[in-house]
């Protein structure tokens, strides 16, 4: 039997589904062994205490790596539209004097065409 192609984009999710569904089960044994037990209640309710401030921390740190790893990518992004910017400009000047006024007057010529404009959502559109 072989795994549906729909399960594979929730690979990367299974290690969080299956630590946040194991505390909640921790937390819901341990708040029933308190409501249940009286002798072995506030035993129950500092462990109760410790499972919670152990999702919240594990919480917490996931989210503090996805904001780290984001800044990251954005980081490399733009990174890369700066070499890309560098590197069409030294190629213009590399093979601006070279080309035959027949080439540059091409409305197909890419060359020719005014530099794309940047929105304010960052997608770039030809004028």
């Amino acid at each position: 039997m072989s795994t549906p192609d729909w399960l594979w984009p929730l690979a990367g999710l299974w290690p969080l589904i299956w630590k946040y569904s194991t505390a909640a089960l921790v937390i819901a044994a341990l708040a029933a062994l308190a409501a249940l037990f009286a002798p072995l209640r506030r035993a129950a309710l500092a462990a109760l205490a410790l499972a919670v401030l152990g999702t919240v921390a594990y919480s917490v740190g996931v989210r503090d790596e996805h904001q780290r790893m984001q800044a990251k990518w954005d980081a490399a992004q733009l990174a890369e539209i700066a070499k890309g910017a560098s590197d069409r400009a030294a190629a213009r000047r590399a093979v601006g004097a070279g080309v035959p006024d027949w080439v540059r007057a091409d409305g197909y010529n890419r060359d020719t065409w005014p530099e794309p404009r940047a929105e304010p959502e960052g997608a770039l559109r030809r004028p």
